[in-house]
């Protein structure tokens, strides 16, 4: 649970990182460069937010679930918080579809 802040943090990092070209240019210089590399960081960015948010959503659930047990558990995790990661995953691979074919096909 905790350990999903550093990840998040480091992914801004690294999208920082590769605002910077292999000839250490901007991405954002450019008006056409700049779009793309915002919209692929936004498609991204949505579908990745998501998962993180549901990883911290039932981590947080599991957290407290040691504290006061339930009965309603399927593998040590609250089954509504289950259905909810599993429905937000089903909304969130197509968006990483989309992401990734908006990367490699128009560029």
């Amino acid at each position: 649970m905790v350990g999903s802040y550093p990840l998040v943090a480091y992914r801004g990092w690294i999208g920082g990182i590769v605002s910077v070209d292999a000839r250490h240019e901007s991405r954002l210089a450019d008006a056409g460069r700049a779009t793309y590399y915002l919209v692929t960081l936004v498609l991204q960015l949505i579908p990745s937010s998501i998962a993180a948010g549901m990883g911290v959503y039932v981590g947080v659930d599991a957290w407290r679930a040691l504290r006061k047990p339930r009965s309603d558990t399927w593998l040590g995790f609250s089954k509504d918080r289950v259905r909810d990661a599993a429905r937000s995953y089903v909304i969130a691979t197509p968006l990483f579809l989309v992401a990734s074919l908006w990367e490699f096909l128009v560029r």
